[in-house]
């Protein structure tokens, strides 16, 4: 039994294990770095290659949360998360947009913190009319 266990200490303590085991290890790394990175392109690419572009309206007041709700059950992203980062710290304004099932991520979110094709405006009671085009 103590030849064995002395042959195994050898195999160990060989620089050529060690450098097998730093190779396997460094090639691993590089499959898992690989894997993740696909998994990440796939969270942020468009749903579908080609779509119609849709008319999407953010109502007023609606919370990023609610309007990640919205784009994700009308099938326009694949991940609340994936949108979260790809928005960062914009602002997603109220208002109608014409987004696609084929636009990605960056895409929506830019499109949304951009300006909406219609929006509301409040007119006060009792403006005549020389006074709210002022």
């Amino acid at each position: 039994m103590g030849a064995v266990s002395e042959v195994f200490q050898e195999m160990l303590l060989s620089p050529r294990m060690w450098r097998r085991a730093v190779v396997s290890l460094g090639l691993l790394l590089l499959v898992a770095a690989v894997l993740f990175n696909l998994y990440l392109l796939f969270l942020f690419s468009a749903p579908q290659k080609s779509a119609p572009a849709e008319e999407f309206t953010v109502p007023r007041g609606a919370a990023v949360s609610e309007v990640v709700q919205l784009l994700q059950r009308k099938g326009i992203i694949r991940s609340p998360w994936a949108f979260r980062v790809a928005l960062g710290k914009r602002k997603i304004r109220a208002g109608g947009y014409y987004l696609s099932r084929a636009m990605n991520a960056w895409e929506v979110a830019a499109a949304l913190s951009g300006d909406p094709f219609f929006l509301w405006v409040a007119v006060p009671e009792g403006l005549r009319k020389e006074e709210i085009a002022a």
